[in-house]
């Protein structure tokens, strides 16, 4: 193969890579949204009703405050530690960890007094949200990065 051939395949699979990490990205938003639709069935034995105003809200803070710090997280990660198992594994726990960003600073901005509303059962819930989607990412962009990677470059040279 000539070199033009060779960088255009490395091309189209770091676009196929971006894709499918937006992709990793809305589906993760649907497995939060899961996750706190069974967490409301277990906690209060039924199941809210998905109002536009809760996914509206939700998918908002998702899409400013989740989503980009979930992929530069997991970049950062996959830049320190490789394309291997140990990063997808870092990038579990730190897109699972990373929950609390958007529900404290939701807490934050509308200046609530009351610190024992951050452990409420909706907060709870909204930690579930977002905890779940966090794991989902890190999953998700771990598969991605592996099986999208550099070896899949070379094997279809």
């Amino acid at each position: 193969m000539d070199k033009q051939s060779v960088s255009e395949t490395a091309r189209r699979i770091a676009l196929l890579r971006r894709l499918l990490t937006v992709v990793v990205a809305l589906l993760s938003y649907i497995g939060g949204c899961a996750a706190y639709a069974a967490a409301s069935k277990a906690w209060s034995g039924e199941v809210p009703p998905f109002t536009l105003s809760f996914l509206f809200w939700t998918f908002t803070a998702y899409v400013t405050m989740g989503a980009p710090f979930f992929w530069l997280l997991c970049t950062v990660i996959k830049r320190r530690f490789g394309r291997n198992k140990k990063a997808v594994f870092v990038s579990i726990l730190v897109c699972g960890l990373y929950f609390v960003v958007p529900t404290m600073l939701t807490y934050i901005m509308l200046l609530i007094p009351f610190p024992e509303l951050l452990v409420a059962p909706i907060a709870i819930r909204f930690y579930i949200l977002f905890g779940s989607s966090g794991i989902l990412f890190g999953m998700g962009y771990g598969i991605v990065q592996r099986f999208a990677g550099a070896k899949s470059a070379r094997t279809i040279q």
